[in-house]
C-alpha cells in the first residue's frame, strides 16, 4: 500500500482489492460511531468522514492500524486505488 496525506488532504492507499479495503476502513469507523460517506470516482474507492473532537483513543488506534490519521479538524478523506502489478 502507498500511504500519504498532509493535513486536510486526501490519503491515497493502494491495495489489491481497493473496494474491500475501503469497506474495512468504513466498517471500523462505523463501529466507532462515525458516519461515513462512500464514493467511487475515476477508478478510486473513497470515503469521507468527520471524527468527533477530541477523537476517542480507541478510534485513533484503529486508524493508525490502517496507517491513517485524521486532520486537526477531525476530517478524514481516503481514496483507495488498485495496486499496480
Amino acid at each position: 500500500m502507498l500511504r500519504g496525506a498532509a493535513d486536510g488532504q486526501v490519503w491515497l492507499l493502494r491495495a489489491d482489492d481497493p473496494q474491500a479495503l475501503r469497506e474495512r476502513i468504513a466498517a471500523d469507523l462505523a463501529a466507532g460511531g462515525v458516519a461515513v460517506t462512500r464514493y467511487e470516482r475515476l477508478g478510486r474507492y473513497g470515503l469521507d468522514a468527520e471524527l468527533p473532537l477530541p477523537a476517542p483513543p480507541a478510534l485513533l488506534d484503529t486508524l493508525r492500524g490502517h496507517g491513517l490519521q485524521p486532520g486537526a479538524d477531525g476530517s478524514l478523506r481516503v481514496e483507495v486505488e488498485a495496486a499496480t502489478p
